[in-house]
């Protein structure tokens, strides 16, 4: 069922955050700017249509709403039923060539206002834009299933789309979220490319990186941005024994009130107290505790990493990383796309100091921006856009 109007974000819990899309976003309109150069140095249509996209994701054209038709839709899947966000051009008919846009670990999905800015910038290009709601990816928590999700969701849209298959892009976590949906038989031959902006390789790696780096790196898990703490929160299930996870619930939820908790939670399980001195904690932890700390969690997010041995999907692999990215460091789309490529895969890989993870790095010049406008070019040709 299709419904007008997929402005507001998704029912459910949604804790504060910030979307991942806003280093792109930053750079975009620098980008734009130095496009007419780039032209002047011989570049083609493909090159000026990135420039031009990621200046409507900044800059959304005043009459947009004119121009495009948003509604919502529920996707039936065996996961269970997945609430979409659509947009095409409002005078478009007939099938139009199809993104699905995979969010990453922030609060509002894919209404978040900045994904829903490069959302319609995709579609006031001509294009049919889905944006699948993660609620568990939103929540910080881990969920093996969603790739199969996504895959589902994407396989609806290919059906509708110009040439039977759709285009894959995945911001941070979403990104890798969206390269393991393609691996789904229901995707066979169905995918035109992918584009990965700041993916990893290895999920358990990551979080523990995260978990022992000192704060002020990371926003994600740093407790002073709540990101630590509602991770753990979204996990309790998982993390401590069932006699103590109400407990260690409740004392979570005071810290991320800023309420001081009543429960010092001493005769608390191993586990349970493991969960709470991290929560409390204002420094990194050590090794052994986060290796500690995620081993329950093992399985998965083995299931949610890209191993060395798995064979590469069949269709073209763009993976997009700033080059000082202080969430997701830059040697995990490295070793990503080098186990891509020792798997026969086509993969292309871009490192710009434009942004970090969320955040631009300065105005582009021509020489900074033209990697990552060819780059986008070429997946833009490959998606028919």
């Amino acid at each position: 069922m299709t419904t007008p109007d997929a402005t507001d974000p998704p029912a459910g819990p949604a804790p504060a955050g910030r979307a991942p899309t806003r280093g792109l976003l930053r750079v975009a309109l620098g980008l734009a700017i130095v496009t007419p150069l780039a032209l002047g140095a011989g570049v083609g249509c493909s090159t000026l249509a990135a420039g031009r996209l990621l200046q409507d994701a900044l800059h959304p054209p005043p009459d947009l709403a004119g121009k495009l038709h948003a509604s919502r839709r529920e996707v039936s899947t065996p996961e269970g039923s997945v609430t979409v966000l659509e947009w095409r051009p409002a005078d478009a008919e007939g099938p139009l060539p199809t993104f699905v846009l995979v969010h990453g670990a922030v609060a509002g999905g894919p209404a978040d206002p900045r994904m829903l800015d490069l959302a319609r910038a995709f579609a006031v290009r001509g294009a049919h834009v889905a944006a699948p709601d993660l609620p568990a990816l939103r929540r910080l928590r881990v969920d093996p299933d969603d790739p199969r999700r996504i895959a589902a969701v994407a396989a609806e849209f290919a059906g509708e789309s110009a040439d039977g298959r759709v285009a894959l892009l995945g911001i941070s976590v979403g990104g890798t979220y969206a390269l393991l949906a393609c691996d789904d038989e229901l995707l066979e031959g169905r995918i035109s490319a992918l584009l990965a902006l700041g993916p990893y390789d290895d999920l358990a790696r990551q979080l523990e990186s995260l978990l022992t780096r000192p704060p002020d790196t990371s926003e994600l898990l740093d407790p002073r941005t709540e990101g630590r703490r509602r991770m753990l929160l979204a996990h309790v299930d998982r993390l401590v024994d069932v006699a103590d996870a109400a407990r260690v619930e409740a004392v979570l939820r005071d810290l991320l009130a800023g309420r001081e908790p009543n429960d010092d939670g001493a005769d608390l399980g191993a586990a349970a107290r493991r969960v709470l001195a991290v929560a409390a904690s204002p420094g990194p932890a050590s090794p052994q505790t986060a290796r500690e700390l995620l081993a329950p969690l093992t399985d998965e997010l083995a299931a949610l990493s890209w191993p060395p041995e798995r064979a590469a999907p069949a269709l073209p692999v763009y993976l997009l990383h700033g080059e000082h990215d202080p969430v997701v460091p830059g040697e995990a789309s490295e070793r990503l796309a080098a186990n891509l490529a020792a798997q026969g895969g086509d993969v292309s890989r871009v490192v710009t100091d434009l942004f970090g993870h969320v955040d631009g790095n300065g105005p582009p010049t021509l020489w900074r921006a033209w990697p990552v406008l060819r780059l986008l070019a070429r997946f833009l040709d490959d998606a028919d856009l």
